[in-house]
């Protein structure tokens, strides 16, 4: 990893998102990788001791995510000035995978059951994303108004976890059945918090 540059380079790795869990032979592919590295930085803790048995004399430790790193206010900045909905909402941020459906099953509940509207503004659009009428696409600025001013947050996406709990919004997560050790760890360090984990079964 980061072999360009000069050899007195200072190479150090932030807030990597990594799961081992489907590479075979990790212990003979990494630490050929790691080799040149002053530090490295993981996002979650599940993969700490074996990077740092992979990389021995290298630093290694957790850090959080950079988006983790500014506050509400900062993010207000970025937002649009005029409204981009006028009635209160559940907002969906979705990755696409088999917890997608369970997400919007929930969502729709939610907001039968609340009077709300449901509003889904995830990337890759799919055929779970008929389950939600209102699909918007969206820019940055755009998303992190939706994630501010929404009532609910549904989402089985790590950053639509951390944008929730940035909001300081009331939120649900069904963990992505791939990807979502990253959502879990960071709530587990939130213990505040955990119980917005949702079980991710369909």
């Amino acid at each position: 990893f980061l072999k360009f540059g000069r050899e007195d380079a200072v190479r150090i790795a932030y807030a990597v998102g990594a799961d081992f869990d489907t590479i075979a032979d990790i212990d003979r592919v990494l630490p050929p990788l790691l080799q040149g590295m002053d530090a490295v930085a993981l996002r979650e803790t599940k993969c700490l001791e074996k990077v740092r048995q992979c990389a021995p004399g290298i630093p290694v430790t957790t850090v959080i995510d950079p988006t983790l790193l500014l506050d509400k206010e900062a993010y207000r900045d970025i937002q649009p000035d005029e409204p981009l909905e006028t009635e209160p909402f559940i907002f969906t941020y979705t990755m696409p995978n088999d917890t997608q459906k369970t997400v919007y099953q929930a969502a729709l509940q939610l907001g039968e059951k609340l009077n709300l509207k449901v509003i889904d503004a995830s990337g890759q659009p799919n055929r779970a994303h008929h389950a939600i009428a209102d699909h918007r696409t969206c820019s940055p600025a755009q998303f992190l108004w939706y994630m501010d001013h929404a009532s609910y947050v549904l989402t089985n996406s790590f950053h639509g976890t951390a944008f929730s709990v940035i909001m300081e919004k009331q939120f649900f997560v069904i963990p992505h059945s791939k990807t979502g050790n990253r959502a879990v760890d960071m709530l587990e360090r939130m213990p505040e918090l955990f119980w917005n984990l949702a079980d991710n079964r369909p």
